[in-house]
C-alpha cells in the first residue's frame, strides 16, 4: 500500500513540474503540502526558492559536476517535506532525457 502511495506522490510530482515546465521554461513551479515552490535556473545549477510575499527562501540547489549530480538541501527544506521531490526533480532534469 505505501508503494502505491509513493507512485501518486511521484506522479503528481512530475505531472505538475512537467506541465509547468512546458509552460514557462525560465521558472517551474511546483505544490507540496499546499505551499508552492520555485524551481530557478542558476548557471549550471537548478535551485529551489519557497516564494513568500516580499521574499524568496532560498531551499535547494541541484548541479552537475564530475559526473555526478549534487543536492544540496537545508534544514527547513527537509522540514518542509521537500526531499523526496527534490530526488525526483533531480531524477527527472539531470537523465538527459527529453520530456517535452
Amino acid at each position: 500500500m505505501a508503494q502505491a502511495s509513493c507512485k501518486r506522490k511521484v506522479r503528481t510530482y512530475v505531472l505538475a513540474f512537467l506541465e509547468d515546465s512546458l509552460i514557462n521554461s525560465r521558472h517551474m513551479t511546483m505544490e507540496v503540502g499546499g505551499i508552492t515552490y520555485t524551481w530557478v535556473p542558476f548557471g549550471s545549477s537548478i535551485r529551489l526558492f519557497a516564494t513568500q510575499p516580499f521574499t524568496q527562501v532560498l531551499l535547494i540547489v541541484i548541479d552537475q559536476a564530475q559526473g555526478a549530480v549534487n543536492l544540496m538541501i537545508t534544514e527547513e527544506a527537509v522540514g518542509a517535506n521537500l526531499l523526496e521531490a527534490s530526488i525526483v526533480v533531480a531524477v527527472l532534469l539531470f537523465s538527459g532525457r527529453d520530456f517535452a
